[in-house]
């Protein structure tokens, strides 16, 4: 097959279109969370984020699978050519998110007090709670419309809307800290970004779609809702775990006082870093639905499925063996010194990103192909091994037990759709290539931490201690040759897409294939 026709290059450059924006979204992120935590504090920040626990809980319930039940069929509809299906599936959506979340936002407003003690293990947070309570209708509401915006393969509009989420709240929580409002203020601010991204981000939705009918679509509620409901018991699965983590990390440190508050801070900053991370690189497969369900048309899905597999793992490993590495560069870099436990934290929880790969592809042909199987075995394993394994190990180590539970759970669980998607579909990924990177991955890296750790500024260490170690990496894995040329092809059609650090990844490429080249010579 042509591996990088008009589809495959399409689909590239989306990617690095909502790469890019997630990488400027995280950055306004990352320093919207300097403010936050530098100008709250470790306990202060510990409030914060204990207060949005309610809400943030309560999420679990807030999207039965709607939104991945729609990429999927506004996926389909759209390769089809069905306009009408696309409208329909995304009109139900909002209509059942909207339903759903209503009801959430009266509980919340009901009970505020009562939502902060049992689910945050606090009392005194009734009107920092309540204040929340708009929370999970705006974020469903937000993240629908650019599921929508992905599904149809519109990358400049839902970048856009990416990027005004971020830019809007810094805005606003730097408003609020300069009039002094301090805990409560940061709430309202973060709400009110999502409010009104909500609104601004339904508006344009709409009026795309104004005008365009969705009677006679072929497009069945019923089935639409069957397989919301089986994504949604895998996702439930991760939610709940999830939950119970945050249920005892509160647990943990509530008969620690301010030292409890302090944990919980350098914990939730901990958390909340890697969740950036995690959102750059998750980007990166934003397309790949749209892109498998033109597959499932036309033909060619294992073949682009093994191709997409394979450079994840190749981008994810050296990643995340850096980000472990590195933990505590980086944490220091963003938070600062006063976050001293916030580095073991991370680098336990790093772990889990050597996961995404596997979800994410294996996930996708999953939803493409309507199979649900696989999705209710992934989330009963997702269910076991989080909660046994976040159970036993804050029995044996406190938070730093739970953060290695939060590691280790995803990559274990993510075992089951691995293997049904390669005895089903037949796509697989390379283990000896794979062995061979994280071997590779790990020397290089710790011999570039080593190499660095005398630089006393945090950032530049960080910084030069990554070059160092892209360097290597990319020559011990030149030499022998490990990363196909396939991949290589891949890798060199998103560099030629992307801005600035394109050419830097040219140059690595072109590295590595000479090297490679002496080495079969």
């Amino acid at each position: 097959m042509n591996w990088f026709d008009d589809e495959v290059t399409d689909a590239a450059t989306q990617a690095i279109l909502y790469g890019t924006s997630t990488v400027i979204q995280i950055i306004i992120q990352v320093a919207t969370m300097m403010i936050i935590s530098r100008s709250l504090g470790p306990a202060n920040y510990g409030v914060y984020t204990l207060a949005l626990l309610p809400s943030t809980i309560l999420t679990i319930f807030s999207d039965p699978g709607i939104t991945s039940s729609m990429l999927r069929y506004v996926s389909i509809a759209r390769a089809r050519k069905e306009l009408k299906g696309v409208a329909r599936a995304y009109r139900v959506s909002i209509l059942f998110l909207t339903l759903i979340n209503t009801l959430i936002l009266v509980v919340i407003a009901l009970f505020p007090e009562e939502l902060g003690v049992q689910l945050a293990q606090r009392s005194g947070l009734r009107e920092l709670i309540l204040a929340t309570a708009p929370y999970p209708l705006a974020t469903a509401i937000y993240g629908a419309v650019l599921t929508y915006y992905a599904s149809m393969e519109k990358a400049g509009v839902r970048s856009m809307l990416q990027v005004l989420a971020p830019l809007l709240r810094l805005m606003l929580v730097s408003i609020v800290l300069l009039l002094g409002l301090s805990v409560k203020g940061v709430i309202v601010a973060h709400v009110t970004t999502y409010i009104v991204m909500a609104i601004i981000s339904l508006l344009i939705s709409f009026k795309e779609l104004k005008g365009l009918s969705s009677n006679g679509s072929i497009f069945k509620v019923s089935e639409f809702l069957t397989l919301a409901f089986s994504i949604y018991l895998a996702g439930i699965a991760g939610a709940i775990v999830g939950r119970l983590i945050s249920f005892l990390i509160a647990y943990t440190t509530s008969n620690l006082g301010e030292t409890g508050n302090y944990m919980v801070g350098n914990y939730n900053a901990s958390s909340a870093f890697l969740g950036a991370i995690a959102s750059v690189l998750g980007s990166l497969a934003t397309p790949l639905t749209p892109l498998l369900a033109k597959r499932l048309e036309n033909g060619g899905l294992k073949e682009i499925s093994n191709l997409v597999l394979n450079v994840l793992l190749t981008l994810t490993i050296p990643v995340t063996v850096y980000v472990v590495l590195f933990a505590d560069s980086i944490i220091y870099s963003v938070y600062g010194r006063n976050y001293s436990t916030a580095p073991l934290f991370f680098a336990y929880m790093s772990i889990s990103l050597l996961a995404w790969p596997l979800q994410t592809v294996y996930g996708s042909i999953c939803w493409v192909y309507n199979d649900k199987k696989p999705l209710a075995g992934y989330g009963l394993a997702l269910m076991t091994t989080g909660t046994v394994f976040s159970i036993v190990l804050s029995g044996i180590m406190g938070l730093q037990g739970i953060a290695l539970a939060q590691g280790l759970y995803p990559l274990l669980s993510s075992m089951v759709l691995a293997y049904y998607g390669y005895i089903k579909h037949g796509v697989k990924p390379s283990i000896s290539k794979a062995s061979i990177l994280l071997a590779f991955s790990l020397i290089t890296g710790a011999f570039s931490k080593y190499i660095v750790e005398w630089i006393q500024i945090y950032i530049i260490q960080a910084l030069l201690g990554f070059i160092l170690y892209l360097v290597l990496f990319t020559l011990c894995s030149g030499f022998f040759n490990i990363i196909g040329e396939v991949e290589l092809g891949l890798l060199d059609l998103l560099a030629r897409r992307i801005p600035l650090i394109g050419p830097i990844l040219r140059l690595l490429l072109k590295l590595y294939r000479g090297l490679a080249s002496a080495a079969r010579v």
